[in-house]
Order: structure tokens, then sequence, then C-alpha cells
């Protein structure tokens, strides 16, 4: 089965993509940079949108400290991973919709 889309649609899910290597390329060579605290995630990625991620369990944040207020981590390449398989899905899907008809 192939899966019709715009070319514009597959730049951006090769973008995604590339954004995704560069991420999980820096959480194998460095780990300690794959990270970014609940605030900056909120404003990269939307708050809602992570919120969304947290409470259907796709990823799950780190508390680094034992106090109730430490700050919450989330995993670079993960949330990019999320965000492009986000991106990702309703073009999948409409492009089966295009297919089917």
């Amino acid at each position: 089965m192939s899966i019709i889309i715009k070319t514009a649609e597959l730049k951006m899910m090769l973008e995604d993509v590339a954004k995704v290597a560069v991420a999980a390329f820096i959480r194998e060579q460095t780990p300690a940079k794959d990270r970014i605290s609940q605030n900056k995630a909120y404003a990269k990625f939307g708050e809602s949108r992570v919120k969304g991620w947290v409470s259907r369990r796709q990823i799950r944040p780190i508390r680094e400290g034992d106090a109730r207020n430490s700050t919450l981590y989330y995993s670079i390449a993960e949330l990019y991973t999320l965000l492009a398989a986000d991106n990702a899905l309703p073009i999948i899907n409409l492009g089966r919709i295009k297919h089917n008809k």
C-alpha cells in the first residue's frame, strides 16, 4: 500500500527525523545534555502537548532532588520523537484516506 503525501509534508517529516537523530546522538554521546526542565519543555513543545504525553504515559518526567518542588526534567530526544510522531500521524492517516477512496 502506498501513501500519497505532498512534498512539503515529506520535507517536514524529514526535518523532524533529522531533529530526532541529532537529539538521539547527543543523548548517546553526552547523556547529561539530553534533558530539559519542565518549564522549558512547555515553552518549546507546548504545555498542553507535553501534559498530554505525560497523561497518556508516553513520556515520564524525572525529578532531580527529593523535595516535592524539585525541578522536573524531560528527555529532549524523547520529546522530539513524540513531536515527530504527532506531526506524522495526520499526514499518514490522511494518505490512507486518499488511498482508500
